[in-house]
């Protein structure tokens, strides 16, 4: 199981990059503009070093001018319009709820989708709009956002999703992934 961590903070990042994440995403909610970029320049930076994706919320110009690995809508922005502004080498994905938002997104040429958010999962209903996805030919990344903790690991890798989003702090902990690789 992938995880990416959605985070603000640059010592979370740092940690989390530490531990073994490969895919850190800014959370840009929040920070005022005059601060946003010299964080997001420095995400950069020590994803680079780490060999990790770095992704920014709801700003592909800021994506696009330091040279981010791409853009994550959490607010329905046109996945259509983006890619035709920053060009095909940028990743966009985003945050969808049902088959028909996320079967629309596929044809706009998003990257891949954030299930979510949730506040508390239910497996049945994952694995069934997954089954819808795959029933419509929308093969697509996929991972589940919302309030995950490290125990709804093995419940969520049971739907058949192999990727999750998170800001959860447990996450960093090195034993994370001793759960992780159990379940994978």
């Amino acid at each position: 199981m992938n995880i990416q961590f959605r985070t603000n903070n640059l010592s979370d990042a740092k940690q989390a990059l530490k531990n073994g994440c490969k895919w850190i995403r800014l959370n840009t909610a929040g920070i005022p503009d005059n601060d946003l970029r010299p964080l997001a320049e420095e995400m950069l930076k020590i994803c680079r070093k780490n060999d990790a994706t770095f992704i920014i919320d709801d700003s592909p110009e800021l994506a696009r001018e330091i040279g981010a690995d791409g853009v994550h809508f959490n607010n329905g922005a046109s996945v259509a319009k983006t890619r035709r502004a920053i060009g095909e080498q940028y990743l966009i994905g985003a945050t969808l709820s049902t088959s028909e938002e996320i079967c629309r997104a596929k044809k706009e040429s998003v990257d891949y989708i954030d299930i979510g958010p949730r506040e508390k999962f239910n497996t049945e209903e994952l694995r069934n709009l997954i089954i819808r996805l795959y029933e419509a030919d929308v093969m697509l990344p996929l991972s589940v956002y919302g309030n995950i903790v490290p125990d709804d690991i093995p419940t969520l890798s049971a739907t058949g999703l192999r990727a999750i989003t998170t800001s959860d702090l447990s996450f960093l902990k090195k034993d994370i992934w001793d759960i992780i690789n159990r379940f994978s």
